[in-house]
């Protein structure tokens, strides 16, 4: 996926701090194995040709062309594969990034994509069920014309929108989830287009929780 991987980790004996006058490592009984899955879903293009624009023209041109490789890198064929690793892994608990909705509208369109909904749906064709237990909510863009159209300009129009997920397995009844946070960073780039700043706003999602009993 474009150089954009994942890692699968096993994090272990994440509460030996909370054996009280326990100086040293906790014995195995009081130890806990949480799985999480972190997964960059790539939002399927880059976006570099908005950002080389010089013209009103090259920067719609530059929207299609973004919009037109989100078609061809096939977010439901790498949902399906995203869906079948998870089968496999089993994960508790699942951190996701670019997490993106793609919204056209208008005649002769392409479809819209929401990349969550499309995810879970593979998720649920598979027998398993996660859950959002937290959501950033970042970067919000459009709609802007899109030139992908069977109508005149101006008639479909195309929105960009940016999530970071937090996925939990309802499958798991030592499992509890709680106190969810999000929020975006106070720095944020501002990119300059032919048609007005744009602002990719970056944001963090955070939850607490506890494994059969042990707070993390």
């Amino acid at each position: 996926m474009n150089g954009r991987g994942h890692r699968i980790g096993t994090v272990a004996a994440l509460v030996l701090a909370l054996v009280a006058g326990m100086p040293g490592t906790a014995e195995a009984k009081d130890k806990r194995d949480l799985t999480v899955m972190t997964q960059n879903l790539y939002l399927g293009a880059s976006l570099d040709p908005v950002n080389a624009a010089t013209s009103p023209f090259e920067f719609f041109v530059a929207v299609a062309t973004i919009y037109g490789e989100v078609q061809f890198t096939d977010f439901p064929a790498r949902a399906d594969a995203i869906a079948a690793e998870i089968e496999a892994n089993d994960p508790d608990i699942i951190g996701l990034q670019e997490v993106a909705t793609w919204t056209s509208t208008g005649p002769g369109a392409p479809p819209s994509l929401d990349f969550l909904a499309i995810l879970q749906q593979n998720l649920a064709g598979r027998g398993l069920s996660y859950s959002v237990a937290a959501t950033s909510n970042n970067a919000n863009v459009g709609p802007v014309p899109l030139l992908l159209c069977s109508g005149p300009f101006g008639s479909c129009f195309l929105t960009f929108e940016d999530h970071d997920v937090i996925l939990v397995n309802d499958s798991n009844p030592g499992l509890q989830t709680f106190h969810p946070q999000n929020g975006r960073y106070v720095a944020q780039q501002v990119q300059t287009t032919p048609v007005g700043p744009f602002s990719f706003n970056r944001g963090w999602a955070s939850i607490d929780g506890t494994l059969d009993g042990k707070g993390f």
